[in-house]
């Protein structure tokens, strides 16, 4: 298995090839777009976009990764996941620090969070009487003829914890 170090490494390295890059492409740009005969103008700042990935494991050294962007005083302007990752740039993108995004990762049940469905308790009465009735757990949609699901995980729990992460901005 990877260590943490390691994979912290590894991401600092993509950081830093990534940022070199943008920065060799805008210099190439901003010489190439300038006229001979107009004065030098202060270059705007390079605009940084940040790429997570997906995996339970790497989606929590993303934060490594953006503590250490921050600490290292490296904007990020956009941010964008799969899966893990997704919701990783979700909560960074709701402004928290990744000091505060590792206490709230930390809370988490992530037992609950993975849920397929919502627990026995935590369904409405009829929908137990159904559970009862119908023992079968495959469900079929009718829509368009009989469909399974689409996805072997309906993300019931991920659901909810974006809801809980957005929640706060709900009003704006």
């Amino acid at each position: 298995m990877v260590s943490a170090v390691r994979l912290r490494r590894i991401a600092v390295a993509f950081v830093i090839v990534a940022l070199s890059c943008t920065l060799a492409s805008q210099s190439q740009e901003n010489s190439a777009q300038l006229p001979a005969t107009s004065p030098p103008s202060p270059a705007p700042r390079p605009r940084i976009g940040l790429a997570l990935s997906g995996g339970g494991a790497l989606g929590m050294a993303h934060i490594g990764v953006l503590q250490w962007l921050e600490e290292h005083r490296i904007p990020v302007d956009r941010i964008a996941g799969t899966s893990m990752g997704g919701i990783v740039g979700a909560i960074y993108a709701t402004g928290l620090s990744p000091t505060e995004m590792h206490d709230f990762v930390a809370k988490l049940n992530w037992d609950d969070a993975f849920l397929t469905e919502p627990t026995y308790g935590q369904i409405a009465y009829r929908r137990k009487q159904d559970r009862r009735a119908f023992e079968v757990s495959a469900e079929l949609g009718l829509k368009h003829g009989i469909r399974a699901p689409n996805g072997i995980n309906p993300a019931q729990g991920i659901g909810l914890l974006l809801d809980r992460i957005a929640f706060p901005y709900s009003t704006i």
